[in-house]
């Protein structure tokens, strides 16, 4: 599913950029957790300029 790849590339990108700017692994493993749950909640308000 091309959602999963989405979410799959930008979970690595958002963790190495926390890991960059200081925040310890762990919070970010946290923070990635906590911003694709809260992204897959508001799915349905998420509008594509695209479409």
């Amino acid at each position: 599913m091309e959602y999963e790849k989405v979410i799959i590339e930008t979970s690595k990108s958002i963790y190495r950029y926390l890991l960059k700017i200081g925040v310890t692994p762990a919070e970010a493993e946290d923070t990635v957790q906590d911003t694709i749950q809260k992204s897959y909640i508001n799915l349905n308000r998420i509008t594509s300029s695209y479409t």
